[in-house]
């Protein structure tokens, strides 16, 4: 449709409107793939898919799905650590490690909540009815499968403990009598 001397979207790209049930369905096709397990957690306004990945019997991403009804799909992985909330010299550290790592990254971006300490991956994108489960998959294992050199570096500046603040120099006076007025030259 032309208004003017604008096109509309709509009439270039046919917007065929999906459900949330169909949204979600979608979601569902692409876990099975995997055969991975999952826990759903639904209201009116979205879902939420929960997953839990183990790497040499520890926790490795905590990861969530959530679907709108409007066909927004937020894919969330939460590193199982966290960064001490008021310590700011690991902060600082932590955040400059990540930039550096997402600065070349298109998609999926390691993000620091500075509120709670968390860390994630996380990727946003519109569902669309010509997607895939193959699609949405490839998509959900670049959200959850973070660079273990990175993923490294992030645990070990969480983890690791605090340097020994320096202890101040201790003065040392003389508190004889004896020497009370003596100078040393």
């Amino acid at each position: 449709m032309v208004q003017g001397n604008r096109i509309s979207l709509r009439s270039i790209y046919k917007e065929e409107k999906m459900e949330l049930e169909e949204y979600c369905h979608l979601i569902e096709q692409a876990l099975k793939i995997q055969n991975w397990s999952y826990m759903k957690d639904e209201d009116e306004k979205k879902m939420i898919f929960s997953l839990n990945f183990l790497q040499n019997g520890e926790y490795y991403t905590k990861c969530k799905v959530i679907v709108n009804k409007f066909g927004i799909c937020d894919m969330l992985a939460y590193l199982p650590f966290n960064c001490p909330k008021n310590d700011m010299t690991k902060a600082a550290g932590l955040v400059r490690k990540i930039t550096e790592h997402n600065y070349p990254r298109r998609y999926a971006t390691i993000r620091f909540n500075f509120s709670d300490g968390t860390i994630r991956s996380s990727y946003s994108f519109k569902i669309f009815p010509t997607m895939t489960p193959e699609f949405i998959i490839d998509v959900f294992k670049d959200v959850k499968d973070i660079d273990e050199d990175i993923y490294g570096v992030l645990k070990n500046i969480c983890k690791s403990r605090r340097e020994k603040q320096q202890e101040p120099f201790e003065i040392i006076a003389s508190v004889s009598k004896k020497d009370k007025f003596r100078l040393d030259l």
